[in-house]
């Protein structure tokens, strides 16, 4: 098991990037496309 410890100021910046919300970009999507349809879920 790992840990990583942060700063207090970078635990904020974190849980601050974690909460916005954002509009996928075309390159992500396309890649979600790809996971979709390469991997095979039994």
């Amino acid at each position: 098991m790992q840990q990583t410890l942060l700063s207090q100021g970078d635990h904020q910046a974190l849980h601050a990037a974690l909460d916005e919300e954002t509009t996928p970009t075309p390159a992500l999507l396309e890649a979600w496309q790809l996971h979709q349809e390469q991997v095979v879920r039994s």
